[in-house]
């Protein structure tokens, strides 16, 4: 199971838990029962309840938000929840920011050599000042640069994985190649026609040999080639999936999710990476 899976799963076990921890709560509010003598642990059951948190704090100079879950009965069970989210920030608004600092620090430069000019400051302090920001502004520099090309590899770069053609074996050898988002596109179609072309001409063959086998295999590989393909097209075309549970009724949803793609391209840009510090439940 990979650490995105993981997180993920972690994730939606700490908002189930939550949702029917609020549903508990709904349910002895109805009755007009005290929530505070009444109300039990998610996990054990015991009174005293399960305390659910939204922490933010400050490391390193940027927000990092916590989710806890933790027993709240006098005596408590071993449900200890801690989960570190994933930190995003927008690709335009960090741009945004590097430019305006930029613009700060040119100014800063201009006005130093102003002062030289004028013998406003001593040439001593303009020339260290200057080695600062000098410093700042390749520091800058070099993270717009980074931003750029991390953005760029992300959104119109892609890998995609051929094989070469092996008449003899039928199996050639697998290489990678990158493509932009239109000519992979470009690519992606070509390999989907290329395959229901040689779909159609095991058809014909099999037509010809009226072999049972013959027609499970060419379903069966036509299929698989096919849906991978799709998925890869999916995956290029649309970088941004939301899934919404349409609500039909109080505290009822349908049990189908419905996929909109809402974007080409991903301007998320991570900032810090999640991390599950604990998940015991």
């Amino acid at each position: 199971m990979s650490d995105n899976t993981k997180y993920t799963e972690a994730l939606n076990n700490y908002y189930t838990k939550k949702r029917l921890y609020s549903e508990q709560v709904k349910k002895i509010l109805k009755k007009g029962s005290d929530v505070n003598t009444q109300i039990k642990c998610i996990k054990c059951k015991k009174k005293g309840g399960t305390t659910f948190e939204r922490i933010v704090e400050k490391e390193d100079g940027k927000k990092q938000v916590y989710l806890i879950a933790k027993c709240s009965s006098n005596t408590p069970c071993d449900l200890d929840i801690n989960i570190k989210l994933a930190n995003y920030k927008s690709y335009d608004d960090l741009i945004e920011v590097l430019h305006d600092k930029l613009e700060i620090v040119k100014t800063d430069i201009i006005k130093l050599k102003l002062d030289l000019l004028f013998n406003l400051k001593d040439e001593d302090y303009v020339v260290s000042k200057f080695e600062k920001l000098k410093d700042n502004l390749i520091n800058m520099n070099g993270k717009l640069d980074k931003l750029r090309k991390t953005y760029d590899e992300k959104n119109n770069t892609f890998v995609i994985k051929s094989k070469t053609d092996d008449e003899g074996e039928g199996q050639g050898d697998e290489y990678e190649n990158s493509y932009n988002r239109t000519e992979a596109l470009e690519f992606i179609n070509k390999e989907i026609e290329k395959s229901i072309g040689e779909y159609n001409k095991s058809i014909k063959k099999y037509k010809e040999t009226n072999r049972d086998t013959d027609l499970i295999d060419v379903f069966s590989q036509f299929t698989k080639n096919l849906t991978t393909l799709f998925d890869k097209r999916q995956e290029i075309k649309y970088q941004e999936v939301n899934i919404e549970k349409e609500k039909i009724a109080e505290d009822i949803y349908k049990s189908t999710f419905s996929f909109k793609q809402t974007s080409i391209e991903n301007k998320e840009v991570l900032i810090s990476p999640f991390e599950i510090v604990k998940n015991v439940y």
